[in-house]
């Protein structure tokens, strides 16, 4: 009896030190799912429009850290994209409820007293961010987190579905962050390819043709936040099209006057060569929250802008009431407009969506 008690107690203290370690693991996760009626109006022509259920860009994923000593740690994230309905507005997912879908982030890196710097597959949810997405999203505010039709800000930089955008989500990439003197700081360097066979089949597709860095700089001052965001695109290997976007600049702030919250944003993209007469287009965003108290928020945005490769000046308009059940659930409804009007003259298309939508953070 004596050695099982031995072996008992021997036990547990081994397996002391791992279930100190698990702690340091933390599992999440989201789900959105909204009811969804959009229609689509071009000149007298309208395509009226049909009510269906969709999962907002719902997710699982895994985070944690190491302490490795002298202050430095280890840390680490994953995150997968999981479906609450069989259609997964936004993110081009179909299939069986709860079934789990690869393409979000996967990173693993340092953090210390100079900085946090990770490796892998990065966006706006890891240590490091995505630059430039993230601080546009800043200044365009929300309450929908940009999930789902009542987007906010796209995930392409030259994007024709929302004014502001940036580029979300980018794999073979590394990131960076820190904050300095109150400047808050972040980085990214992707390579954008995705295996040596496919990398090095020839000159023009090296690293999938193009490099990207993307850097951004924030400071607070009491209630205002001003910042801004810098994109740089990096052929490898032919001949860039002209619509694609070699630089991107965006400039912005936010203030706080106690329940109201503003933000603007302007950003100027400049593309390789001429599109539809001219190489760069400048778009920018106004934005408006006030906490109305009692859980409830309502939120306002519009926006204005240049869509050259897609031939449009470009309008944004959404409206959204938001009611916070509890710290973790929140409800919501809204409605946004996107206004495209040919350059080159032609019948505006106006698309709509009303949504409600439920989210629920665990």
């Amino acid at each position: 009896m004596n050695k099982k008690l031995l072996a008992a107690a021997l036990g547990v203290a081994f397996a002391a030190p791992v279930f100190a370690d698990a702690s340091n693991l933390t599992l999440y996760g989201r789900l959105h799912t909204v009811l969804d009626h959009q229609s689509t109006d071009t000149g007298a022509a309208s395509t009226g429009g049909n009510f269906t259920v969709q999962s907002a860009s719902s997710r699982v994923g895994i985070k944690g850290q190491e302490d490795l000593g002298s202050g430095l740690n280890l840390v680490f994230g994953w995150e997968v994209q999981i479906s609450s309905d069989a259609n997964d507005a936004g993110n081009g997912v179909t299939g069986n409820s709860g079934a789990l879908n690869d393409g979000r982030h996967a990173y693993l890196g340092f953090k210390g007293a100079y900085g946090t710097l990770t490796v892998g597959t990065q966006d706006g949810g890891n240590e490091t961010v995505a630059p430039f997405y993230d601080l546009a999203s800043t200044f365009a505010g929300g309450l929908t987190n940009n999930g789902g039709p009542l987007t906010q800000v796209q995930s392409d930089i030259s994007s024709d579905d929302s004014v502001l955008a940036g580029n979300q989500r980018r794999n073979n990439s590394f990131g960076y962050s820190h904050t300095i003197a109150g400047v808050k700081i972040a980085a990214r360097h992707s390579l954008n390819g995705t295996n040596n066979a496919s990398n090095n089949a020839g000159a023009t597709t090296k690293e999938n043709g193009n490099r990207e860095t993307e850097v951004s700089a924030a400071y607070t001052i009491g209630d205002l936040m001003i910042g801004g965001a810098l994109f740089l695109d990096d052929r490898q290997g032919g001949t860039p099209a002209a619509a694609n976007v070699e630089n991107g600049y965006l400039l912005g702030a936010t203030y706080k006057m106690g329940a109201l919250k503003l933000g603007a944003g302007v950003q100027v993209n400049e593309y390789y060569g001429q599109v539809n007469g001219d190489d760069s287009e400048t778009r920018a965003a106004i934005s408006a929250t006030y906490d109305l108290g009692g859980g409830s928020q309502v939120y306002g945005l519009f926006g204005d802008g240049e869509d050259l490769d897609g031939g449009n000046d470009l309008q944004q308009f959404q409206l959204v009431y938001s009611y916070d059940l509890s710290k973790r659930t929140r409800t919501y409804v809204g409605f946004q407009r996107v206004s495209s009007d040919p350059i080159a003259g032609g019948a505006e298309t106006d698309v709509d969506n009303f949504t409600v939508g439920l989210r629920h953070n665990f």
